[in-house]
C-alpha cells in the first residue's frame, strides 16, 4: 500500500519552491509502521525524516499549503492512524504549523495566517510580540477551524492591535515576523 501511494505521489508530483510532494512523502516513509499502527514506537530514521521534512518546508505559505495537501492526501490513501500522526511531532521533537487533522483545510488555514500577519500590521516599540499574539487570541477559532468568516471579537481584536501598533513600516515588519514565528510553533 505504501509503495503504491509513493508511486502515485511521484506521478503527480507538485513542485513547490523547496520541496515536492514526492520528497515530502519519501521523508516520512520510515514512519509508516508507526503511523499505520504496526510498530509501537517511532524509529530514529522516522524522526530523522520528520526533522528533515520540517527543515525543508521552510516558512513560505505556498510550501506549507502544498505540503499540507500532499500529506493529507497521502495519509488518507494509506490509512494513517490520526492519533499516531498527532503524536509524531512530540515524539520527534519538531514543531508543526498545521493542525494534524484529516479534515484540515490547508487553503483556509494558511490564507488566514497570512492575512492575519499582513492586515494586523504591528509594532515592536508600541507592543511586544507576546502581547500582539495574546491580543489576537480571539481569532484562534477562525484560524484553526476554517470558519468562513472571523467572529466580531476577532475583528475587534485585530482592529485594536492595529490601533496600538505604530504606523512605522519597521514596526509592521517586526509584528509580521512575530506572527510568522508564532505560526511555526
Amino acid at each position: 500500500m505504501g509503495c503504491r501511494t509513493l508511486l502515485i505521489m511521484a506521478l503527480a508530483t507538485s513542485r513547490v519552491s523547496a520541496i515536492s510532494c514526492t520528497e515530502a512523502v519519501t521523508k516520512l516513509m520510515p514512519c509508516q509502521p508507526f503511523l499505520l499502527g504496526t510498530a509501537s514506537s517511532v524509529t530514529v530514521p522516522c524522526c530523522q525524516g520528520a526533522v528533515s521534512l520540517s527543515q525543508l518546508i521552510g516558512s513560505k505559505p505556498g510550501e506549507l499549503k502544498s505540503t499540507c495537501e500532499c500529506l493529507k492526501q497521502a495519509a488518507a490513501s494509506m490509512g494513517v492512524n490520526v492519533d499516531r500522526a498527532k503524536q509524531l511531532p512530540q515524539l520527534c521533537n519538531i514543531t508543526v504549523t498545521v493542525p494534524i487533522d484529516p479534515n484540515v483545510d490547508c487553503n483556509r488555514w494558511f490564507v488566514a495566517v497570512v492575512i492575519m500577519a499582513v492586515v494586523v500590521g504591528g509594532a515592536t516599540a508600541a507592543i511586544q510580540c507576546n502581547d500582539a499574539v495574546t491580543q489576537v487570541l480571539p481569532c484562534e477559532a477562525f484560524l484553526m477551524s476554517g470558519d468562513s468568516a472571523p467572529s466580531a471579537a476577532c475583528c475587534s481584536a485585530a482592529q485594536s492591535l492595529d490601533k496600538i501598533a505604530t504606523a512605522s513600516q519597521g514596526d509592521r515588519r517586526a509584528i509580521c515576523e512575530c506572527f510568522k514565528e508564532t505560526a511555526r510553533i
